[in-house]
C-alpha cells in the first residue's frame, strides 16, 4: 500500500521552511537533548513522554521521505 504525503511535505517546506530531511535532523537533535537531560537529572515521566512523542514524529517523517533506489 502506498500513500501520498505530498501535502505533508509541502507543509514542512512552506510553513516550517525545512525539508523533511532537515526536520528529521531537528527531531533527532531534540531526542538527543532529552537523553542528555535524562542522563544529568534522571528519567522522569515527562521526559519519557517527550521522548516517546519525538520518536513517533521521527518515525513518521522517515516514512514521508521518498525512498531512492
Amino acid at each position: 500500500m502506498s500513500y501520498d504525503f505530498t501535502a505533508a511535505s509541502d507543509f514542512l517546506q512552506n510553513e516550517i521552511e525545512a525539508t523533511p530531511e532537515q526536520f528529521l535532523e531537528e527531531i533527532r537533535g531534540a531526542i538527543g537533548r532529552v537523553q542528555d537531560i535524562e542522563y544529568d537529572h534522571g528519567e522522569s515521566e515527562a521526559s519519557q513522554d517527550i521522548f516517546s512523542v519525538l520518536l513517533t514524529c521521527a518515525d513518521f517523517i522517515e516514512r514521508i521521505i521518498p525512498k531512492t533506489a
